[in-house]
């Protein structure tokens, strides 16, 4: 089947630095065939380090079935594309076919080849995103509204799909389909895309379909194995990472740690005590204290007590990436309001402490999400790990194993990574050789 690809694909949306490469290459060496990028991974230095790593394995280079996407863009690249949408900070999104026909041009250009072999359209649904949310805004949502809005979209994806059947018949891509998490969205949320919608309005060369799938986000496996009986080759993304909603939306890793995920980071609670020590400071008891005094003793105590509150609250960071945004946010501009210079010892003692507060909430983080794959409320079920069995390989292992899903993009920063997940493959093959069968 032409149409068909390898059962693991290596993602690329943080691989796009020359140094990058050698995980790349080692991933095209150790056999894996597909690898996933898009236009907008980088600015499209991505699919340019994979084009350069490609030109440098001629002989393996043919085999590797590339799969690209479309939709995003860069707000800041000087382009006028009509019919975009702003979609966050720093990016916009557009589907028009004079966009679709400049990024494939310029991916191929990327790739170093004439032809791709999956391009997908990214998340149509920033299409309508804004709309829908000015419907709710002014109190209009009624089904007809909405249902409205939404046959705009497909459309519009009628007219995209035209575009990109004549791309095959051109012989520039070999089939196209769609990556979007609203593939899986709940039915009744205003901004689902509906698989038998994107096929009724397609061509006969969609043949894709990606969208997450994980332990803790299974919903997707029943619409994989629906959309299998069609035809379609599914790919699941971020087999190792979550979207929680509780207590607020952040982004998870479903992983240990490290290689022995039961013991917490050494060294905490000591730059935690030199931290406290360096900012201690004592007014004068002897004379009537300066106002540059007063003042940096209010900072000094201002420092303490907020690394006081950090390591009572520690235990409160639901993920990592929530606490990166309050020390983005919220810590680090309080502190410039504090201090307007600090001294490099200073300086370098306050750096080390939030790293090492950084690895106690990956810890803390790490071992709570074991916990909850464990459990019986794990939307999957409860996950009970081997021994010595991670939590990445129980996590991975069980993607590999759902029906309809032809293909896990797992996304990798690391060799170690590509090693790993190869690993999982062999004992996932061995196992399904020896009489197991995927469920």
């Amino acid at each position: 089947d032409a149409y068909m690809l390898g059962r693991l694909a290596v993602g690329t949306p943080r691989l796009s630095l020359p140094q990058h490469g050698e995980v790349l290459r080692r991933a095209v060496v150790q056999g894996v065939q597909v690898i996933d990028t898009a236009a907008s991974y980088g600015a499209g230095s991505s699919e340019a380090l994979i084009g350069q790593v490609l030109s440098e394995l001629p002989d393996l280079a043919p085999s590797v079935k590339i799969i690209s996407k479309f939709g995003y863009f860069a707000e800041d690249s000087g382009r006028a594309v009509p019919g975009s949408v702003h979609v966050s900070p720093g990016l916009r999104h557009a589907l028009g076919p004079e966009f679709h026909r400049e990024e494939l041009r310029r991916s191929l250009e990327r790739l170093g080849r004439d032809r791709l072999d999956v391009w997908l359209v990214d998340s149509p649904e920033e299409a309508i995103r804004s709309e829908v949310q000015r419907i709710f805004a002014g109190g209009d949502a009624t089904p007809e509204a909405l249902d409205s809005t939404r046959t705009r979209l497909l459309d519009t994806l009628h007219e995209t799909f035209s575009v990109l059947e004549g791309a095959v018949a051109e012989g520039l891509i070999g089939s196209y389909g769609v990556h979007s998490p609203a593939l899986v969205l709940a039915e009744e949320d205003p901004l689902h895309l509906r698989w038998r919608d994107l096929l009724a309005v397609s061509g006969e060369h969609l043949r894709h379909l990606q969208f997450p799938v994980n332990v803790l986000e299974p919903h997707g496996v029943s619409v994989a194995q629906e959309a299998a009986l069609f035809g379609l080759q599914v790919g699941s993304t971020r087999p190792l990472t979550a979207l929680l909603a509780s207590p607020v939306q952040t982004w998870q890793r479903i992983a240990d740690l490290a290689e022995d995920g039961s013991r917490p980071p050494e060294g905490y609670m000591q730059v935690c005590q030199e931290a406290l020590d360096r900012f201690r400071f004592d007014l004068p008891t002897d004379r009537d204290p300066t106002p540059d005094e007063v003042e940096l003793f209010q900072a000094c105590r201002w420092i303490q007590t907020l690394i006081q509150d950090m390591n009572q609250q520690l235990v409160q960071f639901g993920s990592v990436a929530q606490f990166e945004q309050e020390l983005k946010e919220s810590i680090l501009p309080m502190l410039n309001d504090k201090f307007e210079e600090l001294d490099a010892d200073s300086a370098a003692l306050l750096q080390a402490f939030f790293e090492q507060f950084h690895a106690m909430v990956r810890y803390h983080c790490a071992v709570e999400m074991r916990k909850r794959v464990e459990s019986e409320a794990c939307p999957s079920g409860a996950h009970h790990l081997g021994e010595n069995e991670s939590l990445q390989h129980r996590a991975l292992s069980w993607v590999l194993e759902q029906p309809g899903i032809a293909t896990v993009v797992l996304g990798v920063t690391a060799s170690a990574h590509v090693d790993q997940a190869l690993e999982i493959m062999a004992r996932q093959s061995a196992s399904e050789s020896t009489g197991g069968t995927r469920r």
